[in-house]
């Protein structure tokens, strides 16, 4: 026992290795970026003020006829834009410039909350619905919750997941039925209804949408279309475009059961004249250090810094060179390595305290 305890006490010792801090060269510059970079001992960082460049030139916006902005004051009467028909609606517009208001007999006034797709027909017994999307008249998606008769058990997983390309829900022909519940009440004009229907085969597939107030059994008011498609897809991969129900559509053909509901319903056009002026600051996209023909003036109050930076490794001995028992090793003495591949030379008997030279190999130093 003694014995092994002067063995696990003796001291073997190691001369000619010097405690410091050793690095290798720095490598090459990353790119420059806006992201911030702190500088370290072995970060080295890089920055350049880049500014925005201008020039003089014609800046300007459309506007309708005498509702620009005071900022651009000439008019381009050969510029403008008409921009296509508002949707219908029962509220008739104010009358505007070089506004075009038209009006008809329509549906509106009329709060629904239901909408149908029913007596579906497509193809090898069943019609291929891969989403449902409705719409208010702020364009705000709807969420709902619905009823399917004949129809997969987890239809719920994608009717209304905003997934478009998939083929996992249907409703089957004749008797099949989708319910859709939006949970409060509309105007029937304010509703957009996307149905996404798909097919591989270019034969004929109908369905009707209904839409109604009330979900009773005995309420006979309602609005309803017929939907014929033959639009034929090669595969889910393709855009599959969405059939598109609107109450006063001029190219869908509703029938209406509610009394009461044909008001006249009004939609405008609107023609957008180009306002500008000559003498606007145009910037040029992006941060320079220099200005050049086209934008010839630096703005120096405008700028951005940008980093690069460059790395080299760090190697650390301990000032602490003592091997205090057999189960010291020599890469212990290594308080720091940032990722040098090393190499250590020694000629140590850890039998026999002494003193022995140890080198550590680097690859762009020998430490003795």
């Amino acid at each position: 026992m003694k014995k092994y305890l002067i063995l696990i006490l003796s001291l073997l010792f190691i001369s000619k290795v010097k405690a410091e801090v050793y690095y290798s060269d720095y490598g090459n510059y990353s790119s420059f970026s806006n992201t911030i970079i702190e500088e370290t001992d072995i970060i080295d960082v890089d920055i350049e003020r880049r500014y925005k460049r201008s020039k003089i030139g014609v800046a300007g916006n459309y506007y309708l006829e005498d509702e620009n902005s005071i900022e651009y004051p000439n008019i381009d009467r050969e510029n403008f834009e008409i921009l296509s028909f508002d949707d219908w609606k029962l509220a008739k517009p104010t009358n505007k410039k070089n506004r075009v208001i038209e009006e008809k007999l329509g549906i509106a006034g009329i709060p629904v909350r239901y909408i149908y797709i029913t007596n579906p027909k497509g193809v090898n017994g069943k019609l291929n619905i891969t989403e449902v999307e409705v719409f208010d008249r702020y364009n705000r998606k709807l969420d709902y919750s619905f009823v399917c008769k004949q129809c997969p058990k987890n239809i719920g997983l994608y009717i209304n997941n905003g997934i478009i390309q998939e083929s996992s829900t249907y409703i089957s022909n004749t008797y099949g039925e989708l319910r859709i519940d939006l949970g409060a009440f509309f105007y029937i004009e304010d509703l957009t209804i996307n149905i996404y229907e798909y097919s591989e085969s270019s034969e004929e597939r109908k369905f009707d949408v209904k839409i109604k107030e009330s979900i009773q059994t005995d309420q006979n008011e309602y609005f309803v279309t017929t939907i014929t498609t033959s639009k034929q897809y090669n595969n889910l991969n393709e855009a599959i475009k969405p059939i598109i129900i609107k109450i006063n559509d001029d190219n869908l053909n509703f029938i209406n059961t509610f009394p009461n509901s044909t008001k006249k319903v009004y939609r405008f056009q609107d023609k957008y004249f180009y306002y500008y002026r000559n003498d606007a600051i145009i910037y040029d996209d992006g941060y320079f250090l220099e200005a050049n023909e086209e934008f010839p003036y630096l703005d120096k109050a405008n700028y951005r810094d940008y980093y690069r930076y460059r790395k080299r490794n760090k190697f650390v001995l301990s000032d602490d060179l003592i091997i205090k028992n057999k189960n010291t090793k020599l890469d212990d003495f290594i308080l720091e390595n940032t990722g040098i591949e090393y190499e250590i030379i020694s000629n140590i008997n850890m039998d026999i305290n002494g003193i022995y030279d140890v080198k550590f190999v680097l690859p762009f130093l020998t430490i003795d």
